[in-house]
């Protein structure tokens, strides 16, 4: 299998990011203040413990009224107002990042692509988020092999 390329997938990649802006693989981090900070109004001192919310941050913004609907064609339009921190940032940004960004997408489309998906009905989609976002039930999907694809060959 080739390497990924964003650019031959844009609008897989525009899904991806639209996932993890509403559903982060981490809820968030803390810091701890080194000098006093001024929060949306809010004096916070030095020497305090800071929780950054990340789901948070990602629908909180200057983005529009629908930062809580899930629309991939935001990322499509390449908006630099969408910032986005799934796995957090600056020098303490996730060592991983990259390697699970490659994971997801490849697993979306080999694992998935002969498959379609449908919700089992009457599940509660409520989400948990710790230690990260997933459904506090679990989800259950009902795989249906796509008709118009060639079985897979196995590899030994």
């Amino acid at each position: 299998m080739a390497a990924y390329d964003a650019l031959r997938a844009p609008r897989l990649d525009a899904v991806v990011k639209e996932v993890m802006r509403l559903t982060p693989p981490v809820g968030g981090f803390f810091r701890r203040t080194r000098e006093p900070l001024a929060l949306a109004g809010v004096l916070v001192p030095a020497d305090r413990v800071v929780q950054v919310s990340i789901a948070a941050s990602h629908r909180y913004g200057s983005g529009g009224d629908d930062l809580e609907v899930f629309r991939p064609q935001r990322h499509r339009v390449g908006d630099p107002a969408v910032t986005l921190l799934p796995f957090g940032g600056g020098e303490r940004v996730c060592l991983g990042k990259a390697l699970a960004e490659l994971e997801i997408r490849l697993l979306t489309v080999g694992l998935l692509k002969p498959l379609t998906l449908e919700l089992e009905p009457g599940q509660d989609l409520s989400l948990a988020t710790i230690p990260s976002p997933s459904p506090k039930q679990g989800l259950l999907v009902r795989p249906q092999r796509n008709a118009n694809l060639a079985d897979p060959v196995a590899v030994e």
